[in-house]
């Protein structure tokens, strides 16, 4: 029988409590699988650069090397939101637009799928010192790049760099987190500021100001008012203020002027801060800023006012010095909208050939055989274009993203294909905590994995607690147009924070029906911690009209003191997903109001249970520097697919049973010349049905800085335990890039693969050939 017994519920609900939600095993839709990169952003603070790079996926870093310098890192993640049975095709090579922070001094960004798990690559320009953590909302990882020096106060720090978007989180890049949490996390204590360097931060806070680098003004006055008292207060709480306003963050201008205003009610800026302060309550309205009063002791820069309408660059009446340099300009007006935008728009073209032939057995001497002739598979050119645009003023901030891709296929046959994966618009009212989304976008947030038409809405009711909901129509295919099945589904969700963002949790409930039947309906919880060079995850899901747990996922790692790290991964899963429309599967009908004229509700959901296997995963991983040179990695996998019984007149289906999975490899630096990279490995699989092994050699050379070549070799072996059959292949490959110039860049890739079988029958070879070759064009521009 399907339904538990009281005491399963109740053990299940326990479960649920202790450990948090699991947006993995989730509504049916497309997997988030176009690409597992999905965004980078970097901020910088006072010599340290914090680089967040975003994916689409929720994943687990595993190791990085080299481990705390050099001009290439590399490293090695594992994705989490796998849904077994469902097809998750993600591509094979991606990439992302570097940065243009001259700190950060990134060159390149590339990812490389490499079985289960992928490697991500950063390129610099030169030689930096980096160090490396998971994001705290696993679906990022966080590099901190000091410069050419290591230095101890520049760490990945996830509130340096926001959320990933307005609609799930509320604190982005110019988002309402506290600038001094920003700069506690990066710069020494304030307290051992002597007072010639609180000058200094003066000083260089009113240079920001003038080249209108207000995210640069706030971090520094911050810092100077957590040093305490000092003859520099009274003036760095008021230009504190006024940053805050010009940069937009009218709700923290407001609370410097009335803290200004308590500890200084009377003075020489008093009445200049009533002024400011009484404009922002009114309406808002720029008005012309006057520069604090030095402090006692320096003498007064003469000013003068320029006629006219003043600088027309500032937007109004400046006050800049004797020499004419602007040192003030007119606040820029709180309705005014900043605007940025990038992009990626490209062209590739893909070749796929190969054939099969078959030589008899020698006793008959017959030769050659070609059964099916050299041909070819793939023969088209792939179209990509992504667009995203950020958009915010004093109160409000929006986001417009498009992704989309075009297949021309150059075989009559086979035809064109056109797919628009995302089509979103973001909004959020700062002061309110409330945003929204709206249009085909993806999440692994309340029980939804994959990709979805609808909405999704959230208040942040403080500063640990955000409430959601979200509402929508899956998406089995991103060609499908919108609201194209009969299925729809609802949800509610509350997400949490402690200390510091260290510590989230989350918890869902989620309803989903089809053809105005119960699909499902489940509940969910997640836990996420990340802290001092560790991180853990955990999560599962209830789905309370089954009576049955669909997924449990427990995953975390460890980085020692030594720079060796640890991860282990432990997954079970419902495989597909359960739901009442896997009753469907075989029976020769598309709709669940098909099948009700042959079964009963009842029996609809024990076909739809007998219908959905059960998935045990297992996987850990260990890496250790063996020098500064050169590292070693190693992984194991353990997996076991339960069978499926017959029932509805389909066959049963047997268990897959135990399968293992190892490999090892080792990863050198600078072997052949500065900068470059080799890799050997050995893979081993141990399935039901053959025992196969993976030879691997690799190498990355840079030409130039601009030109790199990564030349593959591998070598397989494989043998049945079913049948007297053996398998060898050969698959060379090269792939290679070059940076025409900083927003253009040619990729090309060539590889083949030569196999050989040998069995009673005969020998039969295959021969395969790969090309790639095409042009990515990359934009950005802000106003």
């Amino acid at each position: 029988m399907l339904a538990p017994c009281r005491r399963t519920h109740l053990i299940a609900i326990a479960a649920l409590t202790v450990l948090g939600a699991l947006p993995h095993a989730a509504v049916r839709a497309e997997p988030v699988a176009d690409r597992l990169l999905s965004s980078v952003r970097v901020v910088e603070n006072n010599g340290c650069a914090v680089v967040k790079i975003d994916f689409n996926l929720r994943v687990q870093y595993q190791n990085h090397f080299p481990q705390g310098s050099g001009d290439e890192l590399r490293i090695q993640i594992h994705p989490l939101d796998k849904l077994a049975g469902d097809k998750q095709v993600l591509a094979k090579q991606e990439s992302l637009r570097a940065p243009s922070n001259e700190r950060a001094a990134i060159h390149a960004i590339e990812l490389e799928q490499i079985g289960p798990g992928a490697k991500l690559t950063v390129y610099f320009k030169r030689n930096v010192a980096y160090k490396v953590a998971q994001g705290v909302d696993f679906k990022s990882v966080l590099i901190a790049i000091a410069g050419p020096s290591a230095a101890a106060s520049c760490n990945p720090v996830q509130n340096a760099v926001g959320g990933d978007d307005i609609a799930q989180a509320q604190n982005g890049l110019r988002g309402s987190l506290s600038a001094a949490n920003k700069v506690k996390s990066l710069l020494p204590p304030a307290e051992l500021l002597a007072d010639e360097q609180r000058g200094q931060l003066v000083a260089e806070a009113r240079m920001a100001i003038e080249k209108s680098n207000f995210d640069r003004a706030v971090q520094l006055l911050t810092r100077l008012l957590d040093a305490g008292e000092s003859k520099y207060r009274q003036d760095g709480l008021e230009m504190l203020g006024e940053a805050r306003e010009r940069r937009g963050q009218m709700a923290h201008a407001r609370a410097e002027y009335k803290e200004y205003l308590k500890q200084y009610p009377s003075g020489p800026g008093s009445e200049r801060v009533r002024q400011r302060l009484a404009a922002i309550e009114a309406a808002g309205t720029a008005i012309a800023v006057v520069p604090p009063t030095p402090a006692a002791g320096a003498a007064a820069p003469k000013q003068v006012k320029l006629g006219g309408d003043g600088d027309k660059s500032a937007g109004g009446n400046t006050v800049v010095s004797a020499d004419g340099t602007r040192l003030l300009p007119q606040t820029k007006s709180p309705a005014e909208w900043t605007v940025s935008q990038y992009g990626s728009v490209s062209t590739f073209y893909n070749l796929n050939q190969g054939g099969r032939g078959f030589i008899e057995t020698p006793r008959t001497n017959v030769g050659w055989d070609k059964e099916d002739p050299y041909r070819t598979y793939q023969s088209a050119f792939l179209s990509n274009a992504d667009y995203d645009a950020r958009f915010e003023n004093a109160a409000y901030a929006g986001r417009f993203k498009f992704s989309a891709s075009q297949q021309n296929s150059l075989i009559s046959s086979q035809g064109n294909d056109t797919r628009i994966s995302t089509l979103y618009l973001d909004g959020r009212i700062k002061d309110s905590g409330i945003s929204t989304r709206l249009g085909r976008q993806s999440s692994t947030n309340g029980g939804v994995l994959g990709r979805f038409d609808g909405a999704v809405a959230g208040y942040q009711l403080n500063d640990t607690v955000k409430l959601t909901a979200i509402a929508g129509s899956p998406v089995e295919r991103s060609r499908d147009t919108p609201f194209s099945n009969d299925r729809y589904f609802y949800g509610l969700g509350s997400e949490l924070s402690y200390f510091s963002k260290s510590l989230e949790t989350s918890y869902y409930y989620i309803e989903q029906r089809a053809e105005g039947l119960l699909d499902r309906q489940s509940v969910g919880t997640e836990v996420r911690y990340v802290k001092d060079g560790g991180a853990g995850y955990g999560a599962i899901e209830y789905d309370l009209h089954f009576g049955q747990i669909n997924s449990t996922v427990l995953t975390g790692n460890k980085i020692f003191t030594d720079q060796s790290s640890a991860s282990i991964n432990l997954d079970y899963r419902r495989s597909p997903v359960l739901l009442a429309s896997n009753a469907l599967q075989g029976q020769g009908v598309y709709t669940l109001s098909e099948l009700m004229r042959r079964y009963s509700l009842s029996e609809i959901d024990q076909l739809a249970f007998d219908r959905t296997a059960q998935s045990y995963t297992g996987t850990a991983s260990y890496s250790r520097p063996l020098n500064s040179r050169l590292q070693w990695v190693s992984d194991l996998t353990v997996n076991y697919l339960s069978g499926m019984p017959a029932s509805g007149g389909i066959e049963a289906i047997h268990s897959t049973g135990m399968a293992y999975y190892a490999a090892t490899q080792l990863i050198g630096t600078s072997v052949l010349r500065d900068g470059d990279s080799a890799s050997v490995g050995v893979r081993y699989a141990n399935t039901e049905t053959s025992d196969r092994y993976m030879l691997e050699f690799g190498t990355y050379y840079p030409i130039t800085r601009d030109w790199r070549v990564n030349p593959m070799l591998r070598f397989g072996y494989g043998q049945y335990k079913m049948e007297t059959r053996a398998e060898y292949q050969v698959i060379p490959s090269v792939r290679t890039s070059y940076q025409v110039r900083p927003d253009t860049q040619l990729e090309f890739e060539i590889g083949g693969k030569i196999g050989l079988t040998d069995s009673p029958l005969g020998r039969e070879y295959q021969t395969d050939l790969l090309f790639l070759a095409g042009v990515r064009y990359d934009f950005s521009n802000s106003r």
